[in-house]
């Protein structure tokens, strides 16, 4: 998925086929336009995350923690969370935006 051509069915597949009871994930933004919801491995912290992924990222949200339904099935069912993220991403993908943005969650 890329944010040139988002669209909110796009965010609801990149949402469905995560697992929220796995961990917590970092939704980010490469500078090429890819998006991606990575588990943050059990090993790193999300900082850590961030440093490995830095060199690519152009923007990302603040970590989902697990076991708040921000990724996974149930969150690809809540039409007004796809809604509130496509407009995050395609809003800051327009506005050029960089670096860590700040995000109220569901």
């Amino acid at each position: 998925m890329n944010a040139r051509n988002l669209t909110k069915e796009g965010v609801k597949s990149l949402l469905e086929i995560q697992h929220d009871d796995r961990g917590d994930h970092m939704l980010w933004v490469a500078n090429n336009g890819d998006i991606h919801i990575d588990l943050i491995p059990e090993e790193l912290s999300p900082l850590d995350y961030h440093e490995k992924i830095e060199q690519s990222l152009k923007f990302r949200l603040e970590v989902f923690p697990c076991g708040n339904q921000i990724v996974g099935p149930l969150a690809a069912k809540d039409d007004e969370w796809i809604g509130k993220l496509y407009k995050i991403l395609i809003n800051n993908w327009n506005a050029d935006k960089r670096g860590i943005l700040s995000v109220r969650y569901k």
